[in-house]
């Protein structure tokens, strides 16, 4: 009585035929756009830091060589510049690895919560049990709005079925069958099962 949509590879042609092509999407546009302009406006802040510390330093270091009368006092700037652009690079790279790492593990623990709420959705399901309250702080995504919105229309399918086989009578009792009646609740019971495919 109940079916899970499965995803099925389906032809070409299939599509003329009146059947939906499932299209994988594998992106969440909130998460993924919150963590992306993050990541950018880090990457902004970084270099706006960097460049601002490079030019004290550099400016630093030329004003120190400019006021030298000896040349022997005098650094020697290509290094120095070296060693200071190397201290920053060094730092905005342990900046991005623990940005992209937490970047990482927000994602990855986004994706658990989904895949399991999910999962205890569909062992309910199994057990044919329909009445299935979502949880506070449960993970949002368009997978589990699609199988809320499935269970939804299967509660309101399995109260329809309900309905019609009530009026069919038992057969314990002995009571005159109207067939005209009974041919009519089997047609409503019919059209219902096979929405179901």
């Amino acid at each position: 009585m109940l079916s899970v949509p499965r995803s099925v590879t389906l032809s070409a042609d299939s599509e003329q035929h009146g059947h939906r092509v499932r299209r994988r999407k594998l992106v969440d546009r909130r998460l993924q756009g919150i963590l992306l302009v993050g990541l950018v406006a880090l990457e902004l802040g970084m270099l706006g830091g960097a460049m601002l510390y490079l030019y004290g330093q550099f400016s630093a270091t030329i004003d120190a060589n400019l006021f030298t009368v000896h040349r022997t006092a005098q650094t020697p700037l290509l290094p120095t510049f070296l060693k200071q652009l190397g201290g920053v690079v060094v730092v905005m790279g342990v900046v991005n690895t623990l940005a992209l790492l937490l970047a990482n593990f927000l994602w990855v623990g986004y994706i658990k919560r989904v895949i399991g709420a999910f999962r205890a959705r569909l062992e309910r399901i199994s057990r044919l049990d329909l009445t299935q309250p979502v949880e506070a702080g449960e993970a949002q995504h368009e997978v589990l709005q699609l199988l809320e919105s499935w269970r939804c229309r299967e509660v309101i399918r399995a109260a329809q079925i309900e309905r019609l086989l009530a009026q069919l009578p038992h057969p314990s009792d002995e009571v005159a069958v109207d067939e005209a009646r009974l041919r009519q609740v089997v047609q409503q019971l019919d059209a219902i099962l096979q929405n179901i495919r």
